[in-house]
C-alpha cells in the first residue's frame, strides 16, 4: 500500500474510534398471529376460531380479532402495519381498532365474551379479491409483548380475509419497524447525601437520587469490611424508586460504614457516594406496665371491638423476632394466641371469611366488580352506624378499586353489596386520630405499613405509633373496649399459623393460650362480645376466645 493511502486509512480509523456513537439502525420484523377469530352478534355464543376466514360485517355485526406476540424489538417502534389478504372484493370502509384485552382464547372467544374494541387506528376503503391490504396500527404497538387488534365494518356485505388457519403465504401479518438504540455506556452520577441512622442491631440508610442519561434502574449498598476494604458484591440493593435501606442483624456497639452506587439498565455503575457511619445500640427497655390487666374483672357489656389486620407473615416471623420489638413487648404485656390459624390463601378470601364466616368461594384477590357479595357479614349484623372501617391511604370513602398504597382486597366492607350505602358513610380513610366510637371498627394499614410490601420492622414501628392512640382513647380508658391485632395469612411456609394479640383492660398481663383458634374464632368472639346471638358461617362452630383472655 502507498504511504499516502496508508495515512488516509489510519486517519479514518482514528475518526471512527473517537467520533460519536453510531446512529440507530432501522430493523423490520414480521410476526404471524398467535390467535385469530371472528365473532357474530347473531350467534353470540358461537366460536369461529378454527375457520379459514376472518369476517367483518355491519349487519349482522361481525368483528374479527387478531393477537400477535411481539418479541425481539430492541428500540423504539417507528411503524407498525397489519397486513391481510382479502377473500372477496369490496368497497366501503373496514376499520382497524386497538383492543386492550390480550388474554382471550382463539377457541373460546365469542360475541358474548369478546373484549371491547378501542379507538379506530386506520381504515381501508376498497380491496380486490386475493390482494393484500395494509392497516396502519403504529399507535397500538409500543414494543415487545402481546397486542390485540379488531377489524370492524359498517358495510351491509360481509368482508372476509384469510385467517392463520388458511396457511401458506396468505395469512395475516404484523410488520413492525423499529430503530436499534446504540449501546448505553454512560454511568449514572453518584448518589448524594448518604445518611446512616443506628437502631437496635440495625442501621437505616437514606440517600438522594442519582441521575443518568437514560435512567437509573436501582442502587447497590456496600458495607465496608472490618479490615477497611470494600467488598465487590453489594450488601443489598433497591429499586430506583427506593432510596432507603436497612441493614439488620448487626452487632450492637460496633461501628459500620457504608457507601452506595447507582446502576442503569445497561449495567453501568456509578462512582460510589460519600460514606456514612453509624453504631447500633440496644434500646432502653420499655416499662413493663402496659394497657392490659388494669381491670381484672371484665365489664358487664363490651361497647367497642377493634380489629387491626396486618399482612402475610407467619407466627414465627413476628413472635420472637428482633425485627418486631414493640409487637413482642405488647404480646408480653397483654394476651397472645399461640395456636391461631388463618383460613386459606390468598388475602381476599381470608378478609371475607373473617367478616362473613365463609370465603364465599373466592380464591383470588380480584376487586369487588368480580366478587359482588350479597351475603350477611359482621357489618350487616351491626347495621347502620354500628360499624366503621378505617382504611389507611384510601383516597375517598368506600373506594372499590386500588389506588397507590391502598388495596381494595384488604377492605372487606367494599365487597358486600347489601351495605353499599352504609359503606359510603362508614368505610372511610384512616385519619391522624382514629375514630373507634362505633361498636365495631375494622382497621387496615396501607400496603407498606401492614408489612405486605415493606418489612416487619416497618409494620412494628407503625403499630408502635398507632396502638397507643387507641389505648389512650376515651373508649379504651372507659374499660369497655377490646382490640385484636392479627395477620390475614402467613407466607405459605408455616401451615398458615399467624400471630394474634389480644389487648383489653381485663386481659391479664402475659396471658398465653394454646387453644386452636382461627379467624372464625375471632368473628365468633366479636359477635358474642357485641351481644349478637346469630353466628355467621364457620363462627357457629368455632372456639370462642373470651374465656382464654378474660373478655
Amino acid at each position: 500500500m502507498h504511504s499516502r493511502m496508508l495515512r488516509r486509512a489510519v486517519s479514518a480509523a482514528v475518526v471512527l474510534a473517537i467520533g460519536a456513537a453510531a446512529p440507530a439502525e432501522a430493523a423490520t420484523a414480521t410476526f404471524s398471529p398467535s390467535a385469530d377469530s371472528y365473532v357474530d352478534a347473531s350467534r353470540p355464543s358461537t366460536n369461529f376460531g378454527t375457520q379459514l376466514e376472518l369476517r367483518t360485517d355491519g349487519s349482522p355485526v361481525m368483528r374479527s380479532y387478531l393477537r400477535f406476540d411481539v418479541q425481539g424489538i430492541s428500540g423504539p417502534v417507528t411503524k407498525a402495519t397489519l397486513s391481510l389478504v382479502a377473500s372477496n372484493s369490496f368497497r366501503g370502509a373496514v376499520t382497524s381498532r386497538a383492543v386492550s384485552g390480550t388474554s382471550w382464547s382463539e377457541t373460546g372467544i365469542t360475541n358474548a365474551n369478546a373484549p371491547a374494541t378501542g379507538a379506530a387506528l386506520s381504515s381501508v376503503s376498497s380491496i380486490a379479491k386475493g390482494a393484500r391490504t395494509s392497516f396502519a396500527v403504529t399507535g397500538a404497538v409500543a414494543g415487545n409483548g402481546a397486542v390485540s387488534f379488531a377489524l370492524t365494518s359498517t358495510l351491509q356485505k360481509a368482508v372476509a380475509f384469510s385467517s392463520r388457519e388458511a396457511g401458506g403465504a396468505g395469512g395475516p401479518q404484523l410488520v413492525v419497524e423499529s430503530t436499534a438504540t446504540p449501546p448505553d455506556t454512560t454511568a449514572p452520577s453518584p448518589p448524594s447525601g448518604l445518611t446512616a441512622t443506628a437502631g437496635d442491631t440495625k442501621v437505616s440508610l437514606g440517600w438522594g437520587a442519582a441521575t443518568d442519561n437514560v435512567g437509573v434502574t436501582g442502587y447497590r449498598v456496600y458495607r465496608r469490611n472490618p479490615d477497611g476494604t470494600w467488598p465487590t458484591a453489594g450488601t443489598g440493593s433497591t429499586a430506583a424508586s427506593t432510596r432507603t435501606f436497612t441493614d439488620t442483624g448487626l452487632a450492637n456497639g460496633t461501628a459500620y460504614t457504608y457507601r452506595v452506587t447507582a446502576v442503569d439498565a445497561a449495567g453501568n455503575q456509578s462512582a460510589p457516594s460519600t460514606t456514612a457511619s453509624a453504631t447500633p445500640q440496644a434500646p432502653t427497655p420499655p416499662p413493663q406496665q402496659g394497657p392490659c390487666g388494669t381491670a381484672p374483672v371484665r365489664p358487664a357489656a363490651w361497647q367497642h371491638v377493634v380489629w387491626i389486620v396486618m399482612e402475610n407473615h407467619s407466627y414465627s416471623q413476628v413472635i420472637g423476632s428482633s425485627s418486631a420489638p414493640y409487637e413482642n413487648a405488647l404480646a408480653g404485656q397483654c394476651g397472645l394466641a399461640t395456636n391461631y390459624f388463618a383460613i386459606t390463601h390468598p388475602s381476599l378470601p381470608n378478609y371475607v371469611a373473617m367478616t362473613s364466616g365463609n370465603p364465599q368461594g373466592i380464591t383470588d384477590d380480584n376487586p369487588p366488580s368480580s366478587h359482588p357479595l350479597g351475603v350477611a357479614s359482621i357489618f350487616s349484623q351491626l347495621g347502620t352506624g354500628g360499624w366503621r372501617s378505617l382504611q389507611e391511604s384510601m383516597p375517598s370513602n368506600c373506594l372499590l378499586t386500588n389506588s397507590g398504597q391502598y388495596a381494595v382486597k384488604h377492605n372487606p366492607a367494599a365487597y358486600y353489596t347489601n351495605i353499599r350505602t352504609d359503606c359510603q358513610n362508614y368505610d372511610v380513610p384512616l385519619g391522624a386520630t382514629p375514630d373507634i366510637s362505633a361498636r365495631f371498627t375494622f382497621v387496615t394499614p396501607n400496603l407498606c405499613n401492614d408489612t405486605h410490601d415493606c418489612s416487619v420492622t416497618t409494620g412494628d414501628d407503625w403499630l408502635k405509633a398507632f396502638i397507643p392512640k387507641l389505648t389512650s382513647s376515651p373508649q379504651y380508658q372507659s374499660g369497655t373496649t377490646a382490640i385484636f391485632l392479627t395477620w390475614d395469612e402467613d407466607d405459605s411456609a408455616s401451615g398458615n399459623q399467624v400471630a394474634t394479640i389480644v389487648i383489653a383492660p381485663s386481659t391479664i398481663t402475659g396471658t398465653k393460650s394454646a387453644v386452636r383458634f382461627s379467624h372464625y374464632s375471632l368473628l365468633r368472639t366479636t359477635e358474642e362480645m357485641l351481644g349478637l346471638t346469630t353466628y355467621l358461617g364457620g363462627a357457629a362452630s368455632a372456639a370462642s376466645m373470651r374465656s382464654a383472655f378474660n373478655l
